[in-house]
C-alpha cells in the first residue's frame, strides 16, 4: 500500500521516471540557530510598540482623533509583524511541514510543500553541484542542495536554498543521492 508521501509525489513524476526514496521532514515547532537572535530581537520589539501604543493611547484620552489616525495607520501592522517574529513563524513553519514531502527519483530530486498551496522544487541530478549533508547524533539531518543565501537566517523560505530537512536517517539518503547522481551523469555521458 502506497503511504501519503509516495501518492503525492508520484503526481510529479514525469514518464518512465522512478521513485526511489520518499520523506518527511520532522514535524513540529523547531528553534534554528538564528532564533538566539530572532526572538530577543522580537520581544525588544514587540515591548517597544506596546509602550508605544499605550503612550499613544495616553495621548489619545487628550486628543480622540489622534487614537483614530494614528494606531491603524502605523501599530497595526508595526504589531502584527513583531507577532510573526515572536510566534506567527513558527506557526506557519509548523503548518508547512505537515504538507512537505520528499522524494528522490533516477533522474531528479523533489522537494513538495506549502502553506496554502503545493509548490515543488525539481533539481535534476546531473546538474547539482553542491549537496550538503548536516547530521544530528540522533540519525537524522538535513541535506542542503546548495548553500544558504542572504535572507534564509530569518527563515524566509524563498531565500532558503532546497533541503530534506531534518529527515530520518540522513547520511543514507545522502548516500543514495551520491550514488543517483553518480549513475545519472554517467547514463547522460554514455548517451
Amino acid at each position: 500500500m502506497a503511504t501519503a508521501s509516495e501518492l503525492e509525489l508520484s503526481t510529479y513524476l514525469d514518464p518512465g521516471e522512478r521513485l526511489l526514496w520518499w520523506g518527511r521532514p520532522r514535524r513540529g515547532i523547531r528553534l534554528r540557530p538564528h532564533d538566539w537572535f530572532m526572538i530577543p530581537f522580537s520581544m525588544v520589539l514587540a515591548e517597544g510598540i506596546v509602550g508605544g501604543e499605550c503612550a499613544l493611547v495616553a495621548q489619545a484620552w487628550r486628543n480622540p482623533d489622534l487614537l483614530h489616525i494614528v494606531i491603524p495607520i502605523a501599530y497595526v501592522p508595526l504589531t502584527l509583524f513583531a507577532l510573526y517574529l515572536l510566534i506567527g513563524r513558527f506557526v506557519l513553519e509548523a503548518r508547512s511541514l505537515t504538507r512537505t514531502h520528499y522524494g528522490l527519483t533516477d533522474k531528479r530530486v523533489l522537494i513538495v510543500g506549502g502553506l496554502w498551496w503545493r509548490e515543488s522544487d525539481r533539481l535534476k541530478l546531473e546538474t547539482l553541484d553542491e549537496i550538503v549533508i548536516k547530521p544530528n547524533r540522533n540519525g537524522r539531518g538535513t541535506i542542503l542542495f546548495g548553500t544558504d543565501k542572504p535572507g534564509a537566517w530569518a527563515g524566509l523560505s524563498r531565500y532558503a536554498t532546497p533541503r530534506f530537512d531534518q529527515i530520518e536517517d540522513a547520511r543514507q539518503v545522502y548516500e543514495m543521492i551520491r550514488e543517483t547522481q553518480r549513475a545519472a551523469v554517467h547514463s547522460r555521458t554514455i548517451g
